[in-house]
C-alpha cells in the first residue's frame, strides 16, 4: 500500500477527450458576450465619467480645468476600469496545459481576462501614461494581479501578459521588444502556461525573448535578440551575448559569459565562472564545466556576404 507522499510523485493522469469534452461547460456564446460587455465597459465607462461633469457645469473656468485634465483622468479611469473587471477572472491565470477552447473555464477566464489587459496593451497612449506615472503603473500592476516589486523598468513595446504569473524583482530593466513569454500555443490545440523570473537588477535586452518557466538570476544579462526556451534556469552575474540562442530545459551556473551568436542545446548544463568564446553550438545534453570541453564546439563565424561580393571573379 502505497503512502500519500508516494502517491503524490506518480505522474498525473492525462484526462482522455471524452473527459476533456465533459469539461467544456462554458457555452462559447457567453464568453463571446462576456468580450462584448467588457469592452463596452472598459471603453465607455471611463467617456461617461469625463463627459458628465461638462453636463452639468455652466462654468467656463471649470470646463477648461477639467478638459486640460481630461486626457490624465480618461488614461487612470481607463486602466483602473479594465484592472478591476479582470479581477474575476484572474483564477484562470494558473500554470498548466489547457485546451485552447473558450469551453474549457480556465480558457474561458483566461480569455475574459486578456480582454482587459490588452485593451490597455494596445492602446498606447493610455499605455505610454501608465508606465510613465510610477502611481498609474502600481495600481494598474497591481489590479491585474501582479505581487512582484514595482521598482522595475519596463517600455510600452515590452510584451507582457498573464501578469499574475510574473516575478520581477527589484531594479530588472525590459527593454524595447523584449518579451516574457508566459504562454505557449501548441499545435495539439492547447496552450502551456508558467511562470516568468527575472532576478534582482537582471536585464533583459532589446528583442529578446524569455520563455515560459525560466528563471533569470540577478545581475545577469539577456542580450539583444536572444531567445531562451521552456524551463532556462541562468545564474547570477551572467551574461548571454547577442543573438544566442538557449534551447528548453538549459542550466547555466553563475558568473559565466556566453558568446554572441551561440546556440546551447536542450538540457545542456554549463557550469560556474566560464567566459565562452562566440559562435558556440553545444549539442543537446551536454555538460560543459571547463573551457577546453566548450571549444571542441565552436563553429567557424560564417563569412560576410558584402565581403565575398566584393572579391574579384575568376
Amino acid at each position: 500500500m502505497s503512502t500519500a507522499p508516494e502517491a503524490e510523485k506518480q505522474p498525473r493522469k492525462m484526462p482522455t477527450p471524452e473527459e476533456l469534452e465533459a469539461m467544456m461547460v462554458v457555452p462559447a456564446v457567453l464568453v463571446t458576450g462576456g468580450v462584448f460587455v467588457l469592452q463596452l465597459l472598459i471603453y465607455g465607462l471611463p467617456i461617461v465619467a469625463i463627459a458628465l461633469p461638462l453636463l452639468y457645469s455652466p462654468a467656463l473656468g471649470f470646463t477648461i480645468v477639467w478638459l486640460l485634465c481630461a486626457p490624465l483622468l480618461y488614461a487612470f479611469l481607463f486602466a483602473t476600469t479594465a484592472g478591476l473587471l479582470s479581477r474575476p477572472f484572474q483564477a484562470g491565470i494558473i500554470k498548466g496545459v489547457f485546451p485552447r477552447d473558450v469551453r474549457f473555464p480556465i480558457y474561458a477566464m483566461r480569455r475574459l481576462y486578456n480582454i482587459c489587459w490588452t485593451s490597455v496593451y494596445y492602446f498606447k497612449p493610455i499605455y505610454s501614461i501608465v508606465l510613465s506615472v510610477p502611481i498609474f503603473k502600481t495600481i494598474t500592476f497591481r489590479l491585474f494581479g501582479y505581487k512582484g516589486s514595482m521598482k522595475f523598468t519596463i517600455l510600452p513595446d515590452t510584451w507582457v501578459r498573464d501578469l499574475p504569473l510574473l516575478r520581477i524583482e527589484e531594479g530588472v530593466y525590459i527593454a524595447n521588444r523584449a518579451g516574457l513569454a508566459t504562454n505557449l500555443c501548441l499545435m495539439d490545440g492547447n496552450a502551456m502556461v508558467g511562470n516568468v523570473t527575472l532576478k534582482k537588477g537582471a536585464c533583459a535586452g532589446f528583442n529578446s525573448k524569455i520563455g515560459l518557466g525560466s528563471t533569470i538570476g540577478e545581475r545577469t544579462e539577456v542580450g539583444i535578440d536572444c531567445i531562451t526556451g521552456l524551463h532556462v534556469k541562468i545564474g547570477n552575474d551572467c551574461s548571454i551575448g547577442a543573438a544566442s540562442g538557449i534551447s528548453h530545459g538549459v542550466k547555466i551556473g553563475n558568473n559565466t559569459i556566453i558568446g554572441v551568436c551561440s546556440f546551447i542545446g536542450t538540457g545542456a548544463v554549463i557550469g560556474d565562472n566560464l567566459n565562452l568564446p562566440s559562435n558556440l553550438n553545444i549539442p543537446d545534453g551536454a555538460v560543459i564545466m571547463t573551457l577546453q570541453e566548450a571549444m571542441r564546439y565552436v563553429q567557424a563565424p560564417m563569412a560576410n556576404p558584402a565581403s565575398m561580393m566584393q572579391q574579384p571573379m575568376e
